[in-house]
C-alpha cells in the first residue's frame, strides 16, 4: 500500500476517475452527489496527495466524465440529469435532464478533441452531446445548487474551526493546569517542615 485518500462524502464511493495528464482524482459519492478532486502531484509522489476541490450537487451520482481542457466535470444521476461543474470555481454551470425522467444514465464518456459528450441510459439510448467553448446559465436549478455547496462549504468551514478552537482549549487548559501544579509545589516547598526536610531527598 502507498497511501489512502479519504473523499469528503457520507456515503459509499460510486466512481473515480483519473487525469493523468494532470494527475488529477475525482471520486464521486453516490448518495449525497458529492465530487472530491485530488492533486496526486508528480508520479511516485502519491504520498503527498492533497485535496483541491470539493463540490455537493444532485443526489445519487452515477457517472463523471472530464475535460482537461476546460477544466469542467460532467456528472450523471439516478434521475438523468447531467450537471456541468468548473472546478475553477467548484460549481456548477449548467444543468440538463438528458435523459427520460428517473432513468438513471449509466455511462457517459468525454472526448476532448471532438467536445463531445456520450450519455447511455436505463431508457435505452446512447446520446451524443456537442459541448459549446462557453456556456450560457439558462436553468434555475443551478442557483438552488450552488446554494447548497455554499452551505456544505459553510458547514466544513464551521467544523474545521471548532476543532482548532476545541485543539486550542484543550492545549490551554493542559497548559493552566501545569502552571498551577508548579505553583502548588512551590507552596509545599516552603511548608515544609526544615527539621523534615531531609527525608524528601
Amino acid at each position: 500500500l502507498i497511501t489512502t485518500l479519504h473523499a469528503h462524502t457520507r456515503t459509499r464511493l460510486r466512481r473515480i476517475l483519473v487525469d493523468r495528464e494532470r494527475n488529477y482524482l475525482f471520486t464521486s459519492g453516490f448518495e449525497d452527489g458529492s465530487i472530491t478532486v485530488f492533486d496526486l502531484g508528480p508520479p511516485g509522489k502519491e504520498t503527498s496527495s492533497k485535496e483541491i476541490v470539493y463540490m455537493r450537487g444532485k443526489q445519487k451520482l452515477r457517472t463523471l466524465s472530464w475535460s482537461s481542457n476546460s477544466k469542467e466535470v460532467f456528472s450523471g444521476d439516478e434521475s438523468g440529469y447531467i450537471t456541468v461543474w468548473n472546478i475553477l470555481r467548484g460549481q456548477p454551470i449548467y444543468v440538463h435532464n438528458a435523459h427520460d425522467m428517473n432513468k438513471a444514465i449509466t455511462s457517459s464518456e468525454y472526448l476532448e478533441d471532438e467536445r463531445l459528450l456520450i450519455t447511455s441510459s436505463k431508457d435505452k439510448t446512447v446520446k451524443f452531446w456537442r459541448i459549446p467553448e462557453k456556456w450560457q446559465e439558462m436553468d434555475p436549478e443551478i442557483d438552488a445548487l450552488r446554494a447548497s455547496l455554499r452551505r456544505e462549504n459553510e458547514r466544513r468551514y464551521t467544523q474545521e474551526l471548532d476543532k482548532r478552537n476545541s485543539t486550542r482549549t484543550v492545549r490551554s487548559l493542559t497548559a493552566l493546569g501545569l502552571s498551577r501544579q508548579e505553583e502548588q509545589d512551590e507552596e509545599d516547598s516552603e511548608e515544609l517542615d526544615p527539621d523534615l526536610s531531609g527525608w524528601n531527598k
